[in-house]
């Protein structure tokens, strides 16, 4: 059922605001969302010599739009752009290893990644056998309601520590890291609106259940991408580079950001 079909029905659980609030976020994930870009790419994939198809999919520059993607996503929400930029940068250096697990599982559902023999062939070679076929699994178990997906990957992104690598040489001197403070209201916003959609879609006692299994999905990607961060020298450098990245970004861009929405 679409935002849209929901508003017209009953909205006891949800005021306006809200309604306008999950309406943004939705925007929000679509307007920097590459799923479209790359169903085009894997449509078009048959068009071309069986020879030269595993030459064009490369599964790390994919990864890299990904990160790219769910940042401009986090970037763009009011909550996160009231933030410093040293708290900015902290939260995303903190937080993307853990959210982006949910968001490439959600990507990879929605464009049929696990369902191409090619692109699997292209992932396996540089993640293996096993961790690929772990991220088939864990996208089986995923919520089929892609709007909760969405809702929880930002209680993710303000969570105060979602780190699952080794302890980087700044996070002593982090204050957001112990001033949760500065995170709890947003997380608190973020977290009411997803329990509430859920309660409205699936009542109490279905609701309960999702979320302890969006816990247990959770803990089990987190599981899996510390194990490739540790033992994928390609992948983690990668990320390493994507990172710095960012946090140049965030710098330069510091006077030029806009936000899809303002707070209401």
């Amino acid at each position: 059922m679409s935002t849209l079909d929901l508003v017209r029905e009953d909205r006891s659980l949800l005021i306006d605001s809200e309604w306008k609030m999950l309406s943004n976020i939705l925007r929000a994930y679509d307007t920097y969302s590459i799923v479209a870009q790359v169903c085009q790419t894997i449509d078009n994939l048959s068009t071309l010599p069986v020879e030269s198809q595993l030459t064009v999919i490369k599964p790390l520059e994919i990864v890299s739009q990904i990160f790219t993607s769910i940042q401009l996503f986090i970037s763009s929400l009011p909550d996160f752009r009231i933030l410093t930029i040293n708290e900015q940068t902290s939260l995303l250096e903190r937080n993307l290893y853990s959210i982006i697990g949910f968001y490439s599982t959600l990507f990879f559902r929605n464009t049929g990644i696990f369902q191409n023999v090619k692109y699997m062939e292209a992932f396996t070679t540089i993640y293996g056998s096993e961790m690929m076929l772990l991220a088939k699994n864990v996208n089986e178990r995923l919520d089929p309601d892609s709007t909760l997906i969405k809702l929880i990957l930002i209680v993710f992104a303000f969570s105060s520590n979602g780190f699952i690598l080794k302890k980087h040489e700044n996070m002593g001197r982090d204050g957001l890291l112990f001033g949760t403070f500065r995170l709890f209201g947003s997380q608190n916003v973020y977290l009411e609106l997803l329990w509430k959609y859920m309660v409205y879609r699936y009542g109490y006692n279905e609701s309960v259940l999702r979320f302890s299994r969006f816990i247990q999905i959770y803990v089990c990607i987190l599981k899996k991408l510390a194990i490739i961060n540790e033992n994928n020298e390609a992948h983690q450098n990668m990320v390493d580079g994507i990172i710095e990245k960012i946090k140049q970004s965030l710098t330069k861009n510091e006077n030029e950001q806009i936000p899809l929405w303002g707070k209401t």
